[in-house]
């Protein structure tokens, strides 16, 4: 992943099929599961690849399916996530570079929202 992240080694469909399939077929509980993405996730913003940061929405209110239809082009490369939190707040991870495009989408989505 450090390799696909620093643009050394592409990343083809087929790839993500292939970890993605790894990845389910694991017998790992939930729990094993979030705490193993945790420590990767947490490593790879040490070490600078990603980037950390929250968004609180204005209204308190997530509007999920708004949100869910228009961040597929910033997950294009596999590389960038988000954990939506119960209080409208959402944790995005994401390589620095492309920060600034997700905390345009999440302004824009957030201003739609205000009345």
């Amino acid at each position: 992943m450090l390799d696909v992240l620093a643009g050394a080694v592409p990343q083809t469909p087929r790839d993500r099929v292939t970890r993605l399939s790894a990845m389910l077929l694991r017998k790992d509980t939930n729990s094993e599961w979030s705490d193993s993405y945790n420590r990767h996730t947490g490593a790879l913003v040490r070490l600078g690849y990603l980037t950390s940061q929250e968004f609180a929405f204005s209204g308190g209110q997530f509007p999920t399916g708004k949100f869910y239809t228009n961040f597929w082009p910033l997950m294009s490369d596999g590389t960038s996530s988000f954990t939506c939190m119960s209080n409208g707040v959402i944790r995005v991870f994401a390589r620095p570079a492309e920060m600034k495009s997700w905390a345009s989408l999440i302004r824009e989505l957030d201003s739609r929202q205000r009345p």
